[in-house]
């Protein structure tokens, strides 16, 4: 589990490499957008009115249960933002000499886009009914956690400087577990290391275009991988 756990492409890598390359990457699957819910209203366009300038990324804090992003039907609600916000913060750590500390507009952009990413690839193992037990996540977890901290009060000292749960860490290692399943679907009938290379660069790009598309952000909210954006009420 690496320290800058929290949501920088790099720290994908922790996902497994199909997870970085479907969020380095730049048809729907039919599921339905939830009313109630998804995607966040849109505001009615008023005649005469010049639209504003963009409002930064995430420039005040959501309310707990406010919808920000949806994928297809799942929301990602403030409550979610702000928990991986606090890790994204607490992951940056002190200033370091040389090395670029984000800003907080940065980070935010960086904790939504990573969010998404989250729903996009738990959206495709639906979708291609590749699925993990918790049992097969939690043993997975097991030797992680054994690997990484000979202790227990160095992994309780990990969870208290990041910020993370053991449920945080344990949805990582379920996303690992699917992107490498998601993988091995994408790849099976092809024989040759150049034809599963195809077969993957093929699906990314489809990936990417599917998922964005299923993609609704209210417009303070906006990122790269929003396929919509919408002027709330």
């Amino acid at each position: 589990v690496p320290r800058r756990v929290a949501v920088r492409p790099v720290a994908l890598a922790a996902l497994a490499a199909l997870v970085v390359l479907l969020v380095a990457s730049v048809g729907s699957s039919g599921a339905e957008i939830t009313a109630s819910a998804c995607p966040p209203s849109a505001a009615p366009p008023s005649a005469g009115v010049v639209p504003s300038a963009p409002v930064p990324v995430g420039s005040a804090e959501p309310a707990p249960e406010q919808v920000l992003v949806c994928v297809s039907s799942d929301a990602i609600t403030g409550a979610t933002y702000t928990h991986w916000l606090t890790v994204a913060t607490k992951g940056e750590g002190p200033p370091v000499k040389g090395h670029h500390a984000a800003s907080a507009t940065e980070l935010r952009g960086e904790v939504l886009d990573f969010l998404i990413s989250f729903d996009w690839v738990k959206g495709e193992a639906q979708a291609r009914n590749v699925s993990v037990s918790a049992a097969e996540v939690r043993k997975n977890f097991d030797h992680i956690r054994s690997q990484q901290f000979h202790k227990r009060r160095e992994f309780e000292a990990f969870l208290r400087d990041s910020g993370e749960t053991v449920a945080d860490l344990l949805l990582r290692v379920e996303l690992n577990l699917l992107s490498q399943r998601i993988q091995r679907s994408v790849v099976a009938g092809h024989h040759s290391a150049a034809s599963k290379q195809r077969a993957l660069a093929q699906f990314v790009k489809g990936f990417k275009a599917k998922w964005q598309a299923q993609t609704y952000c209210a417009s303070e909210y906006d990122v790269k991988d929003c396929g919509h954006v919408q002027d709330t009420v």
